[in-house]
């Protein structure tokens, strides 16, 4: 048996919408999501209550490492005398905060009444450009990392972030939300 479930937001967010019944159709066949209100189908309405989003800016330092914190190896083998190794270490993050109400009515009468509301913060850090400068004024390329501290910090190698990215995380949780709402979950169990 279909479930037709009429799929509503406010304030309208026609990409949100899209969005949850993409994802809502991906989970079962026997969910029928139409935008426009129908008799005998399961009613969704989502409510924004706050949606707060924060990308912080990208911080660039440079990092100096003298001659004497090297490695001993790496000193001995691949550094001048009293070289230091230069890099820049770039740091940043985004967040969003929301709250989602998820109102459920069938017939006109709400049969389910949900609270989502969170924070995704995520945070990223990378180095770059790492090279050796001798005392003289001569710069070259590092060919390794001048210290186990380093290297640590460095592998990382974390991408930057966007607040875009973290959506993604949010739209999943919705859906998750939704999805376990118990008419959606029978349709949902009836179609695997």
């Amino acid at each position: 048996m279909i479930l037709t479930v009429h799929l509503k937001t406010d304030p309208p967010r026609r990409l949100l919408e899209e969005d949850l019944k993409s994802a809502l159709r991906a989970r079962s066949e026997l969910l029928r999501i139409v935008r426009d209100p129908e008799r005998g189908a399961l009613t969704v309405f989502v409510r924004e209550l706050q949606l707060e989003e924060r990308q912080f800016p990208e911080r660039v330092q440079t990092v100096i490492v003298p001659y004497d914190q090297h490695d001993l190896l790496v000193g001995v083998l691949l550094l001048p005398r009293n070289a230091s190794t230069h890099f820049e270490v770039a740091q940043g993050g985004a967040e969003i905060n929301f709250a989602y109400e998820v109102i459920v009515e069938r017939d006109g009468k709400v049969i389910v009444e949900r609270l989502i509301r969170d924070s995704v913060r995520q945070e990223y850090r990378f180095c770059s450009n790492m090279r050796v400068v001798n005392v003289f004024g001569g710069t070259t390329a590092a060919s390794a990392f001048p210290n186990q501290q380093v290297a640590a910090l460095c592998q990382q190698g974390q991408q930057p972030v966007s607040v875009t990215a973290l959506r993604a995380d949010i739209l999943r949780r919705m859906t998750e939300e939704i999805a376990g709402i118990t008419p959606i979950m029978e349709a949902i169990r009836r179609s695997r």
